[in-house]
């Protein structure tokens, strides 16, 4: 197996753990809460940040966040269209111009932007 082989199925091989992570806070939820009320020493940084691991849209870096990220590369497959139509369209919830506007606004090579733009319209023809 290829080293970019290797690294894909170490990424693909984060999501099965972190979902397993965020069930466990789930089910530690009533217990965190109950220590964090009675004030119990360290409880509220435990509140704080299982609160935000759980919040897929509360910042970078939560544990939410990861396992839509990994579910997203997973979908993408490596597909730089389907990358930017799952970035922008799926999880952003732009339309396909608004999507097509931000990927030209970003800088760089405009004849790139522009070819990228057309893929994910090519993509999202493939997915409708």
């Amino acid at each position: 197996m290829s080293v970019i082989g290797v690294d894909v199925a170490t990424v693909l091989a984060l999501e099965e753990p972190a979902k397993a992570l965020l069930e466990a806070i789930e089910k530690a939820e009533a217990a965190i809460d109950r220590l964090y009320k009675a004030k119990y020493p360290g409880a509220e940084w435990v509140y704080t940040q299982s609160g935000e691991a759980m919040d897929a849209h509360g910042g970078f870096g939560t544990v939410a966040l990861v396992v839509e990220a990994v579910a997203m590369f997973r979908k993408a497959a490596g597909n730089p269209a389907a990358d930017d139509y799952t970035f922008f369209v799926e999880y952003l919830e732009l339309d396909l111009g608004e999507a097509a506007k931000v990927i030209i606004d970003q800088g760089g090579d405009a004849d790139k932007n522009l070819r990228r733009v057309e893929a994910v319209r090519q993509y999202a023809a493939t997915v409708a």
